[in-house]
C-alpha cells in the first residue's frame, strides 16, 4: 500500500507542475532576455514583489535536495553541534559576497555588463573575458568550471533521489536503483527542456511554497515523533563522530565554502544583471532566512539520527520518513512532493545557468541566442538519462559515499575563486591561476579515493585549494583601471 502512495505522490507532483508551467502560458522559444523583457523586469522589480522574487530564488539556490538531505538530515551527526558552523558561516557570507560583488562592479566594464540590456553580464565568464589570449582562455576555463559543476549538481540530485527512493520503495539493488534513476532524471529533464525552462526565477515562484509548506509538516511530524519516543534530550545527542583533528579542518573548509559559495557560483551573477540592486540589497536578508532554514533542519539530522540508532547517511531520512508513514500515510505524500518539487525547480533553474554558460562565445565574448523550439527535449533528456545513469551505476557500485560526493561536487565551483578575487582587485585574471587551482583540487579529490582511512580528510582539504589559490591572486595578473 505504501508503495502505491509514494508512486501516486509522485505523479501527483508532477501533473501538478505541469498545470503550474502551463499557467504560465505558452513555453517560451527563446533562452534570453530581449531588451522588452528586460525592461518589464525592472519596472516589476521595483516593487515589494521583487524583494520576495530575489528573495525566494537566493534561499532556493543555497537548499537543493542533495544539500539538505545527504548533509543537514543524513551528516549532522557526524560533525555534531559544529555542524550549525554551517549556518553561521552562510549568514556571513552574505556579506562577503556584498563586499567583492561591489568591488567587481565598480570596473566601468564590468558596470556596463551588468547595465546593459544584453544578457551576457549574467555570465560569470564574460567578467573574466579580454580580447587576448590570456583573457579568452581565462574565460574559456571559467565557461566549463560552471558548466561542470552544474552538471554535476543535477547529477546528484537525480542519483541522491533514486537512492533514497529505492530504498523507500524496499529495493536494495543497484540495478533497480539505476532504473529509477534513469526514469526519473529522463521524465524531469524532458519536461523541463518541453514544458519549462521559464528562467531561473519562475519556479521559484511555484515550487517555493510547496517545498516551504512540506518541510514545515515535516518539520512539525519530526518534533511529534521526537517527543513520542526514545530519543534522549542530552548531550549524546549533538556529539560528534568524528575526531578534533576532522572537526577542526571541517569548521575551516565550510568558513571558506560558505563565505564565497554564492559569489562562485552563476546564480549570483545571474541574479545581480536581472534584479540589479535587489540581490544585494537582499542578500543579507535572504542568507539569515537560509542559516535558520539550515539550522532547523540540523536539529531534525539529529533526531532522526538517535532514531537510526546513531546510523548516519542517507538511511537516517529513510528511517524518519519510514517512521513518520507510521504516524500515517500522509507524511509520504509530504516527503515525496517535497522531493520532487526540489527536484523540479533545481534542474529548471540549473538547467536554464548551464544552457545559458554553454551559449555565451568566449571568441567574440557574448552570448549567442538559442532557439528552444530546436533544443530536442527528448534527444537530450535521453543522453543525459544514459550518462546519468552510468555514472551513478559506477559510483554505488564501489561504494563511493554521497556524502564524500557533496564534500567535492558542490566546492567544485570554488575553483572559479580565483579569478574572481583577481576581478575584486582590479586585476585581468590570469588562466594559470585556475589552471593550478583545478589541477590540486582533482589531485586532493583523488587522494580521498586512494586513502580510505583519511577520506575525509582529503576530500575537506581539496576545497581549500582555490582558497588559498586566492590569498596570492591579488598580487598577480595586469592591473586593469575603470576604463577597461
Amino acid at each position: 500500500m505504501d508503495q502505491i502512495i509514494q508512486l501516486l505522490s509522485i505523479i501527483g507532483m508532477f501533473f501538478l507542475s505541469y498545470v503550474g508551467l502551463r499557467a504560465f502560458g505558452k513555453p517560451t522559444t527563446k533562452l534570453l532576455f530581449d531588451p522588452e523583457e528586460k525592461r518589464q523586469w525592472n519596472t516589476l522589480l521595483k516593487s515589494n514583489f521583487g524583494n520576495w522574487l530575489t528573495g525566494t530564488n537566493i534561499v532556493g539556490t543555497l537548499t537543493s535536495f542533495a544539500t539538505v538531505l545527504v548533509f543537514f538530515l543524513g551528516n549532522a551527526k557526524v560533525f555534531g553541534i559544529w555542524v550549525l558552523i554551517c549556518s553561521v558561516s552562510i549568514f556571513l557570507g552574505g556579506y562577503v559576497t556584498n563586499y567583492f560583488t561591489g568591488k567587481i562592479s565598480e570596473l566601468k566594464r564590468v558596470k556596463c555588463l551588468l547595465s546593459s540590456s544584453s544578457q551576457t553580464g549574467g555570465v560569470l565568464a564574460s567578467l573574466c573575458w579580454e580580447n587576448t589570449k590570456d583573457g579568452k582562455l581565462s574565460s574559456i576555463l571559467v565557461k566549463y568550471i560552471s558548466m561542470t559543476g552544474i552538471a554535476a549538481v543535477i547529477w546528484l540530485e537525480f542519483a541522491l533521489f533514486s537512492d533514497i527512493g529505492g530504498q523507500l520503495f524496499g529495493f536494495s539493488e543497484i540495478w533497480m536503483k539505476s532504473i529509477i534513476l534513469a526514469f526519473s532524471s529522463f521524465a524531469v529533464i524532458f519536461f523541463v527542456l518541453r514544458y519549462g525552462i521559464r528562467g531561473f526565477a519562475f519556479t521559484d515562484i511555484f515550487q517555493t511554497p510547496i517545498i516551504a509548506l512540506c518541510a514545515f509538516l515535516l518539520v512539525c511530524g519530526s518534533i511529534w515523533l521526537a517527543l513520542n519516543s526514545s530519543v534522549s534530550f542530552d548531550s549524546s545527542l549533538i556529539a560528534p563522530i568524528v575526531d578534533a583533528k576532522t572537526i577542526t579542518l571541517f569548521v575551516i573548509h565550510v568558513l571558506f565554502l560558505n563565505a564565497f559559495l554564492v559569489l562562485a557560483t552563476e546564480p549570483h551573477w545571474l541574479r545581480l544583471w536581472v534584479f540589479q540592486e535587489k540581490e544585494t540589497k537582499t542578500q543579507i536578508a535572504s542568507t539569515f532566512s537560509t542559516a535558520i532554514i539550515w539550522a532547523v533542519l540540523v536539529g531534525i539530522g539529529f533526531i532522526g539520527s538517535s532514531l537510526a540508532q546513531g546510523e548516519v547517511g542517507p538511511g537516517v531520512i529513510v528511517t524518519l520518513v519510514t517512521q513518520l508513514s507510521n504516524i500515517s500515510p500522509v507524511f509520504l505524500i509530504i516527503f515525496w512532493f517535497a522531493a520532487v518539487a526540489a527536484l523540479f525547480t533545481t534542474c529548471d533553474a540549473q538547467s536554464y545557468s548551464w544552457l545559458v554558460v554553454k551559449n555565451y562565445d568566449t571568441n567574440t565574448g557574448s552570448l549567442q541566442e538559442y532557439n528552444l523550439e530546436k533544443s530536442k527535449p527528448f534527444l537530450y533528456a535521453l543522453i543525459s538519462a544514459i550518462v546519468f545513469t552510468a555514472a551513478y551505476f559506477v559510483l554505488r557500485t564501489y561504494e563511493i559515499p554521497f556524502e564524500k560526493l557533496v564534500f567535492l561536487i558542490i566546492p567544485f565551483a570554488l575553483n572559479t575563486l580565483p579569478a574572481i578575487v583577481q576581478l575584486a582587485f582590479h586585476r585581468q585574471p590570469t588562466p594559470y591561476l585556475i589552471i593550478i587551482s583545478v589541477i590540486f583540487f582533482i589531485l586532493f579529490a583523488a587522494g580521498g579515493f586512494i586513502q580510505p582511512n583519511n577520506e575525509l580528510l582529503w576530500t575537506l582539504v581539496a576545497a581549500l585549494v582555490p582558497v588559498v589559490i586566492s590569498v596570492v591572486s591579488p598580487f598577480i595578473g595586469k592591473k586593469m583601471g575603470n576604463e577597461e
